[in-house]
Order: C-alpha cells, then sequence, then structure tokens
C-alpha cells in the first residue's frame, strides 16, 4: 500500500521510491541474403488515443503487443491533501471500502490493488486481454457505486486500522511522519496518508459517502489502459462504463503549502526501542529539469546502499545501519528526505555528519558522480516502466498530478542534459537552513523521551554552520524473416538473433540461451550446469569481478545466469542509449568466461551447502525417487542440483571442458527487447562473433525410456529422516511441442488446481503440489502430499483413488472454460515485464518449440477426456514413497532396490 508519492518521475513507476538506500531453427539450406534487409519499423506500440467524456472523466488508451495483456488503471484526482483535518485517513479507508465491493471472483481473473496518497487515489489490474473489456465493465460498476453497507465499512475500517497499526509500530514510518509534520505544519501533506487509530475509528459511512461524492466524480477520474487491444473498439467499451459517473460536486481548491520557517525540528516517541533520524529539505514546485537536478543530487547522497551519506554513516563511522534518500513530489510541493535509522542513538552526531556531506555534496559535486547517478536514475525509471501496469502509471500520473503527459520526455531531455555545475547550483539553492526539517524518533523511557525540547533545540543549533568552505571542482552475411513483429537473423556462426523493438522504456533486456542443461550432464558431471550458471556471471577473461561490476554499473547493467533441464541462460539488463557497451560485455560473458579458481570454489562450496541444507526434505527425495524410476539411464532421473559426490568432483578443468565442449555460437540464441535500431543491432553482433569458433554440436542426451506397462502401479519407497513422510503418484508426461499439451495443463488445473477436483476428493488429506512439466524428451505429470507415518498407506489409496475418479468423471465445459481463463491470464501475467519476454522468446527459439497459449482457446472436455485416459494410465502409475524407518517398509529400500511392483 504506497502511502505517499514519490516525485512525478519516481514514482510513476513503482509503488516505493527511486531513490533509496538505497519459430524453429533455420534450415541449414537457407539462402543468405547478399544484403541484409529489416523491416523499416519493429514496434510493439501501436496507437494512442486520449479523449474526455461528457461528464468529464478522461481516457488514456495505448496499444502496446509485446504481451498478451492488458493494465487497467482508475486514477482519482483526490487524495489525503483533500480530507477535512478532523478526518485523517478518509480517502484511505474510502478506497478500502471501494475495493472491498469488488465483484465475487474477479481476483481469480485479474486481482485488483489500490493505493491512496496525498493527491491521488489509484486503482489497478493486470488482465489477460480477452478479459479486459469485462474487467473494464467491473472496475467501472466499482467506482459508480453510490452506497456502502456497515458490514463493507467495518471490513475496510479493519484494513485501514491495521495497515496504520503496522506503520506506527516502525520508527522510520514515525520518523518519517514527524518530518513531514514539521515541514508542512497546518496542511494536508502534514498528516499521515494512513490516518490515525483514533481518527479512522470516529468515521461513519456519511463521512465515506461524502467524500466519495466529491472525490469519485467524472471530472477527477482519469482511466487509463495499456496493452493488447484494439483502441478505437476500446473507446466505446470506455463510455459504457464510465459514462455514469457524476460530473463533480466542485469545491474549493486545495491551500498552498504553508511557508518556508526552517530550521524546524520535531522529536516523537517509540515504543519500538529503536531510534531513528530524518532530515528534509522543503521543494517547490520544480519543473522538469529542476526536478531531475535533484533526483541525481539525492542519487548521490544515497542510492542502493551506496553513495556519499552511506559511507560515512554507515562504514566509516558507524552511526547509522542504512541511509535512505527519496524525492517526495506533489501538486504543493515536496521533500528531499534522507532517513537513518540509527544504530546507539546518537542523534545529533548522525546529523552532523549528514548535513556536513550533504552541503559538501552540494560544493563538490563532479562529472564522476553526475554520470553514475544518472544511470542509476535511468535505469531505475526504465525498470519501474517496462511493464505495461508500469508504463501505465507513468501516464496516469503524468495525466493526473502534471496535467501534462509529456512531462517525463522532458524530465529525461534535463536529465541527460544536466551538467554538474548546474546539479551543484540547484543543490546550492536546496540546502539551505530555511529549507531544512528534522524528525527524531528516541525509544520511550530514555532520557530524550523525557525531555524532547532539549533534543529538538540541539538539532535546530547544528543548521547555521553546516555550510563547510567551497572547494574546486571535482572534474560478413545474414538469414533473416520477421514475424509478429520479431525480427529473427541467424548468422554465419550458428547464433540467432531475435529482436522485439519496444520504446516504451529507454533500456534493453538481453536473454542468451544455449540448448543444453541438465540433458547433457551424466552421474559423473552431474551439477555442472548449475555451476556455470553461478559462475558466468563472475567475471571473463579481461574482465574480474570487480571490473565487471564497475562496467555494469557505468551502464545500468544487471547481469545473472539460470539452468534448466534443457538449457543454460544469461541475462542482462542495461540502458538503451549504451546499447554498444552493454551488448559487448554480454559478448564476452557468453565466449570468454574466466572460470577462475576462486569463483568456481566459491559456487561449488555454495552448491554443496544447499545439497546438505535438502539431505533431509521428503518432498524432495520422493520427488527424485519419482525421477529416478521414471527416467532409468537417463539425465533427467538427476537432480538439478547435483550431488555431494559429483560436486565434490567438478573442477575448474571440468566446468571449463564442459562449457567449451557444449555451449558455443551454434546453439546459441539472444532475443532482445527494448528501445534498439535493429539493423545497427544485428550489424554490431555480427562483428562480435565474426571469429566464433566452428560450429559446435552439443552432444546428444541419452535417448529417453520406453514406458513399461505392468498390471499394476510400480511402487518404490526410500527412508527418510524425519518423521513426516510424502508421497509422490506420478505419470509420464508430454514432451515440448506435443499438440496435446495444452489439454494435458488444462487436465491439471480442473484436477489440482486451487478448488480443484483432487481437493474436493481429498477432503482431510492435503494435496501439497499438482504439476505438469515438458523437456525435449518428455515430461512428467505428478500429483504429491504430505503425510504422517500413520497415514502413509490410507494417504497412498486415498491419493491414487482420488486421481482415478477425478479423470474418469465426464469434464464439464464450464469447469474447462474456467481452467482456461486461470491458464491464460497466468500465462499473460507470466509475460508482463520484458525480461519474461526475453526469456521466452529465447527458450523457444533455442529449444525449437513455441508458446502454445494460443491453443489452449481450442481445447475442449473431449480433449481433456482424450489426454487424461493418455496419460493417467494405471498401468503406468509410479507410487514414489518417502517415510521414516519406524514403520516397516518393503524387503529392500527403494535405494538399493529401485522398484517393487505391485497389483
Amino acid at each position: 500500500m504506497l502511502v505517499r508519492v514519490v516525485s512525478f518521475v519516481c514514482a510513476v513507476l513503482g509503488m516505493s521510491s527511486l531513490v533509496s538506500a538505497c519459430g524453429g531453427p533455420q534450415g541449414a539450406g537457407a539462402p543468405a541474403l547478399a544484403v541484409t534487409a529489416l523491416p523499416a519499423a519493429v514496434d510493439g506500440r501501436k496507437t494512442r488515443l486520449s479523449f474526455e467524456l461528457g461528464n468529464g472523466v478522461k481516457a488514456i488508451l495505448e496499444e502496446n503487443h509485446v504481451a498478451p495483456l492488458v493494465a487497467l488503471q482508475a486514477w482519482i484526482g483526490v487524495g489525503s491533501a483533500a480530507e477535512p483535518a478532523a478526518h485523517g485517513g478518509l480517502a484511505h479507508l474510502t478506497e478500502r471500502v471501494v475495493l472491498g465491493g469488488a465483484p465475487p471472483g474477479e481476483a481469480d481473473v485479474a486481482p485488483c490493488k489500490a493505493w491512496t496518497s496525498f493527491d491521488e487515489t489509484v486503482f489497478e489490474t493486470v488482465v489477460a486481454a480477452p478479459h479486459a473489456g469485462a474487467r473494464l465493465d467491473a472496475l467501472g460498476a466499482m467506482l459508480a457505486r453510490a452506497t456502502f453497507d456497515a458490514a463493507e465499512l467495518e471490513r475496510g475500517r479493519a484494513d485501514a486500522l491495521g495497515e496504520a497499526r503496522r506503520a506506527s509500530a516502525s520508527s522510520a514510518s514515525a520518523a518519517s511522519r514527524a518530518l513531514f509534520a514539521a515541514a508542512f505544519e497546518g496542511h494536508g501533506y502534514a498528516r499521515p496518508v494512513l490516518g490515525v487509530p483514533a481518527s479512522l475509528e470516529g468515521l461513519t459511512g456519511a463521512d465515506v459517502a461524502a467524500f466519495h461524492r466529491r472525490a469519485y466524480a467524472g471530472a477527477n477520474v482519469t482511466i487509463v489502459a495499456v496493452g493488447d487491444f484494439d483502441a478505437r473498439a476500446f473507446r466505446e467499451r470506455v463510455a459504457t462504463a464510465f459514462g455514469s459517473l457524476p460530473r463533480s460536486e466542485g469545491g474549493a481548491p486545495p491551500p498552498p503549502a504553508p511557508a518556508l520557517a526552517g530550521p524546524r525540528a520535531a522529536v516523537a516517541v517509540s515504543e519500538s526501542g529503536e531510534a531513528a533520524l530524518a532530515l528534509g529539505y522543503r521543494l517547490s514546485t520544480p519543473d522538469a529539469e529542476e526536478l531531475a537536478a535533484v533526483d541525481v543530487f539525492a542519487a548521490a547522497l544515497a542510492h542502493d546502499g551506496a553513495g556519499r551519506l552511506p559511507r560515512a554513516l554507515v562504514l566509516n563511522r558507524q552511526l547509522a545501519r542504512a541511509v535512505r534518500a527519496t524525492v517526495v513530489e506533489g501538486r504543493e510541493g515536496g521533500l528531499l528526505e534522507l532517513e537513518l535509522p540509527l544504530v546507539a542513538g546518537r542523534f545529533e552526531d548522525a546529523a552532523r555528519v549528514a548535513l556536513a556531506e550533504v552541503s559538501r555534496a552540494a560544493l563538490e559535486l563532479g562529472s564522476a558522480e553526475l554520470e553514475g547517478s544518472r544511470a542509476a536514475l535511468e535505469v531505475d525509471l526504465s525498470r519501474a516502466q517496462e511493464t505495461a501496469a508500469g508504463y501505465a502509471r507513468k501516464l496516469g500520473l503524468f495525466s493526473t498530478i502534471a496535467g501534462d503527459i509529456g512531462y517525463q520526455d522532458r524530465y529525461l531531455e534535463g536529465l541527460r542534459g544536466l551538467t554538474a555545475p548546474r546539479v551543484r547550483e540547484v543543490a546550492a539553492a536546496l540546502v539551505r537552513p530555511s529549507n531544512l526539517f528534522f524528525a527524531a524518533v528516541a525509544p520511550a523511557g530514555g532520557a530524550v523521551a523525557r525531555a524532547p525540547e532539549g533534543l529538538a533545540a540541539r538539532l535546530r543549533a547544528l543548521a547555521p554552520g553546516a555550510l563547510p568552505a567551497p572547494a574546486r571542482d571535482a572534474s560478413q552475411l545474414a538469414a533473416v524473416t520477421s514475424s509478429g513483429g520479431v525480427v529473427r537473423v541467424v548468422l554465419p556462426s550458428g547464433l540467432r538473433v531475435l529482436v522485439l523493438r519496444d520504446p516504451t522504456a529507454p533500456s534493453v533486456v538481453a536473454h542468451a540461451t544455449w540448448s543444453g542443461g541438465l540433458r547433457l550432464e551424466d552421474a559423473r558431471t552431474n551439477g555442472v550446469t548449475g555451476l556455470l550458471a553461478a559462475t558466468l556471471p563472475r567475471g571473463t577473461r579481461t574482465r574480474d569481478p570487480a571490473r565487471l561490476a564497475a562496467d555494469l554499473a557505468a551502464l545500468g547493467g544487471h547481469l545473472s545466469a539460470s539452468a534448466g533441464r534443457d538449457e543454460l541462460g544469461v541475462d542482462l539488463e542495461f540502458l538503451a542509449r549504451r546499447w554498444e557497451d552493454g551488448l559487448a560485455l554480454l559478448a564476452d560473458c557468453l565466449r570468454y568466461p574466466a572460470f577462475s579458481e576462486d569463483e568456481v570454489e566459491r559456487a561449488r562450496l555454495a552448491a554443496l551447502e544447499r545439497v546438505r541444507d535438502h539431505e533431509d526434505d521428503a518432498e524432495l527425495a520422493a520427488t527424485r525417487l519419482f525421477a529416478a524410476t521414471l527416467w532409468p539411464g537417463h539425465p533427467y532421473r538427476l537432480p538439478l542440483l547435483g550431488t555431494a559426490g559429483s560436486l565434490s568432483a567438478l573442477s575448474r578443468r571440468r566446468l571449463a571442458d564442459h562449457f567449451q565442449r557444449h555451449y558455443g555460437a551454434s546453439n546459441l540464441t539472444i532475443a532482445l527487447v527494448g528501445d534498439l535500431d535493429v539493423q545497427r543491432v544485428v550489424d554490431y553482433l555480427r562483428a562480435l562473433f565474426a571469429d566464433a569458433s566452428a560450429p559446435l554440436v552439443a552432444a546428444s542426451a541419452a535417448p529417453p525410456p520406453a514406458p513399461r506397462a505392468t498390471d499394476g502401479p510400480t511402487e518404490v519407497f526410500a527412508l527418510a529422516a524425519r518423521e513426516q513422510a510424502h508421497v509422490v503418484v506420478g505419470y509420464a508426461g508430454l514432451p515440448l511441442g506435443d499438440p496435446e499439451g495444452p489439454a494435458a495443463e488444462v487436465l491439471v488445473e480442473i484436477l489440482g488446481g486451487r478448488d480443484g477436483r483432487l481437493a474436493r476428493e481429498l477432503g482431510d488429506i492435503s494435496l501439497v503440489h499438482a504439476a505438469a512439466w515438458s523437456g525435449l524428451d518428455g515430461g512428467a505429470l505428478v500429483f504429491d502430499l504430505a503425510s504422517t507415518l500413520a497415514g502413509v498407506e490410507p494417504a497412498v489409496v486415498s491419493l491414487r483413488a482420488a486421481v482415478a475418479r477425478a479423470a474418469a468423471s465426464p469434464f464439464l465445459p464450464a469447469e474447462v472454460e474456467r481452467a482456461r481463463a486461470l491458464l491464460v491470464g497466468a500465462a499473460a501475467r507470466g509475460l508482463e515485464s520484458r525480461g519474461a519476454v526475453a526469456a521466452a522468446l529465447a527458450r523457444d527459439e533455442a529449444l525449437g518449440t513455441r508458446r502454445a497459449d494460443a491453443d489452449l482457446a481450442s481445447v475442449t472436455p473431449d480433449a481433456v477426456a482424450r489426454v487424461a485416459r493418455r496419460l493417467l494410465d494405471p498401468r503406468f502409475e509410479i507410487v514414489a514413497v518417502v517415510r521414516p524407518p519406524a514403520q516397516p517398509v518393503a524387503s529392500t529400500p527403494a535405494a538399493r532396490t529401485p522398484a517393487k511392483t505391485r497389483p
């Protein structure tokens, strides 16, 4: 729950502070083009419509077809600052009551959340594209309700009271509230957005209804929709859903912020026993370029755990546990807030050091700090608006609060044009004593709590002498295709490149995937893929870990890797304006990893520790026993983490040999999503991989064994150290790309989803998990549950019978439709981020598969019944049981005799 807005640009896009401690492979015979031909424009964004209804409701509809979902938001341009002084928390309580009136069942398809700030209240949901119209209608009906019953009011009040009490228990929150109370005395910004228990308990249904009539009126409402829809067709849906809202009751405009009266200090008492200090510098309402300068200054002070203040207060002097810098901006002004949870309650020492560092930064900030802070801000902005919901927040906030949908463009223009002298000029005007406010929170019962005014006076006295004396300035050919907006290029080295241009955020997300993974391991090398994933981001032949980290920071980058059954992947995110440096760094990591002794040993020890942590896990043991029975002799039987024995034998040389043998350009795919010039990217990657080694063919994995039919299920047992037992009932599943894959997904949702058939069949027996997974060599369909020792046999009998009954019963159209809707919604939300889109594109290309989401719509009850008969055949059933040795088990444990067959 957001309780206040960070600057117009900072908080667009997330609900937290911006500045704080802060297709298949190309065939071998495909012709190479003499001249690389690419589409003139590939763009996820198509159309933006802005319009106003007769009742004053404004709407912004923007198409973006990168992912099959729609972000819907309703912005109410009235927040806590518009409450009567005696009705603290009324805006937030009204929000809770309105949200509580959402139609039943909506949360299953598209959960709705809401937040209130000083100047606005926002309702937000992300929904699969086919359900967007219905969800928009439901949002309109929710906002238009004019009456609320007593039960709804009390439920909302309970929610609001819980949030207010949790906030009051935090010394950091208490310091922030006291700071705003001092800096904006007499103004709505001085009151906590959540209210306090006393005011919340006194609010009535009439208060909520009156506030709702005044605030939730057409002229205050802005509807934002971003995503996969036709904007012109959607326009009529908006008019129908929100045209019935009343226009407005009118009312006086909010009062301006009070005149500056610093330095001032406030002291509060906390029952938590923790001390905290907050310092704030009041802002007016700066233009976009000035706000960018303030944000850069704040980032230089403290961003993501780094900066001047963490070095001085946390590392060097141990006065604070952390430092968080936040730029808060509203319609009537704002605040640069510094939050310091203190180590030993040394308020004056911490304030003295903080003031000196702030003033010194205003005089000394140079080009290097400017560049680092600017990159940090750009990457935070990019991450915050890369999703449809984040981008929609940008449109809604700028339209509702700034009154200008193009505000961020001017902000970014100003940010990129800033010079160090300009930032120092803006900072020097900001950090004056008249702009300065303090708030301290002291533990109850201490000396400060008994005489708070003494500390307040001492803090005020620090302000005039805080400014130090001025200091000096620190100053070849490719095969190209295009489909669905994605450009696909196969370079001569065999490297496949997929590019989806999306200019909605100034960043690039790259996902590189090799086919391989666990399929290329054996008992001797088990765990090697995980070690590769741990060490690939930890240095190259020319960049040790420190240099790699510095280079990543310079381009606003984040690097990571992942391991799977069929692939090994590397992810990199970086600023679009630094795309050449970002791709060069990615190519360095993919082609020339260092695998230093220190990093390999560190990764190996960490993997061994994880294996030891899982030794007593009965659920994992049962899953592994099932896999070993289903996949004898195939790598899929092996644990992805590896075993203690295999990991202990994996040296740096074995790791490097495995990588060089199996992972080259010919089985590598790189997917890029972001603000890119496709032609330039392709040319640059061609150059980076021009001298890549000759085509490499990955060793083929062992062929999957054919299912073995018996006269009954195969039962296997193993001993567990814990008293808890675990049971897995499973079957062979479908390989990737199987045409019945979508029907199998629907089957699993019907059987094992929330309120699914198995949950109803099992009753008191708790179903832990129901899942299906698919790999290149096959898959699995598993149902597992936990059991007490005495309940193992009944649990096995009950689970097997429940699966048989559930699978044999007819599948009804309604339950198939519900399962399809849930799966489509979950799949759409799974592609909300650009990183997820890039990963899906790369994996589908690398493994020669395609996403089957669209095929879900064609799944029928007959198709589900057919795949149930195919998969849930009791002759192929495997029952894996792990239980403690207190109860006699089969004559020989499964660890020695892998399987025992029973009728």
